[in-house]
């Protein structure tokens, strides 16, 4: 009976202390982030509740979007099956084409514009969501909040192939051991090889040419030099910088603010992923296969945008 009732609460005591001991076997912040596709909270759905809207009240197909509304904020969503151009300085609540949709220099958007391919030109001010079934693209000047689409361009493209591959195998003290976390700051050499995801708990700078086969997080600043390259997710606690050309196969995130150089890549064409921070200010040539989800505000140096062209 003894043994009985020992048995009892130890399993009792198990039970209640199982997730702190796991946690002290594996400790879940030294893993890299797997950082879903999808981190956005789902907001691109717009488009798709008000295809269900007008399908559900029969509303008519329109005739295509003349401009003749000096201020649309008071309408409900406007809609058009054909390709438009929304006149400059027009103020949009919300609007939906199937076709291409311009947005001429100084447009507001209000709420969200949802096209085949959304285009917008110089000092848009694109406030919550701007959704395209194949491109966004921001060619010049532009403040926005969030964009989704398989392409999302800043300014012109820019067309630089990847480093080549490193030969060199970098090693941190936490290559052989259970845990990938290494304490304090980290730097990966110019044109090595990591071939293991890395936890950081200060800063981590992956040099220029760089190359790592799985995940980082860094518990302070991630910098990726001109060229570097993260097959998989990419976490920072504090700033995100990507130099120029720098790419992030996966999600690249940041809990502060986000700065993307020139020939900037996020995500692949069939690896749909998000580049999201606080701020996020990025240049021409930035290119990103998903969402851009700037969570205060995003920013679009048109200057730079300019000097490219």
């Amino acid at each position: 009976m003894l043994l009985a009732l020992s048995l009892l609460l130890l399993a009792g005591l198990l039970a209640v202390f199982a997730p702190a001991i796991a946690e002290w076997l594996r400790p879940a912040d030294t893993v890299a982030l797997p950082i879903a596709a999808a981190y956005v909270e789902d907001q691109h759905r717009a488009a798709p509740a008000y295809r269900a809207w007008r399908a559900q009240h029969r509303v008519p197909r329109s005739s295509p979007y003349t401009g003749d509304q000096d201020d649309q904020r008071d309408l409900a969503p406007m809609h058009a099956d054909t390709d438009v151009s929304v006149p400059a300085a027009t103020r949009l609540r919300a609007f939906y084409s199937e076709q291409q949709v311009w947005l001429e220099p100084g447009v507001t958007v209000e709420d969200w514009v949802y096209g085949r391919a959304v285009v917008a030109l110089a000092d848009t001010h694109l406030s919550g969501s701007v959704e395209a079934a194949e491109r966004v693209h921001l060619v010049s000047s532009a403040h926005f909040e969030r964009l989704h689409a398989p392409v999302v361009q800043f300014g012109p493209e820019t067309q630089v192939p990847e480093a080549p591959y490193p030969l060199v195998l970098f090693e941190t003290e936490a290559t052989h051991s259970l845990r990938p976390l290494v304490t304090g700051t980290v730097v990966v050499p110019e044109r090595c090889l990591l071939d293991e995801d890395l936890v950081v708990t200060g800063d981590l700078h992956v040099g220029a040419g760089a190359r790592v086969r799985g995940s980082v997080k860094a518990g302070g600043k991630l910098v990726l030099d001109r060229g570097a390259v993260v097959e998989g997710n990419a976490f920072a606690a504090g700033d995100l910088v990507l130099g120029p050309h720098a790419r992030v196969y996966g999600v690249a995130s940041s809990e502060a603010d986000v700065y993307a150089a020139t020939g900037v890549r996020v995500g692949l064409p069939d690896r749909l992923a998000t580049l999201t921070g606080e701020h996020v200010r990025v240049v021409a040539g930035v290119t990103v296969h998903g969402t851009v989800w700037a969570r205060r505000e995003g920013i679009l140096d048109g200057r730079a945008a300019r000097q490219a062209a």
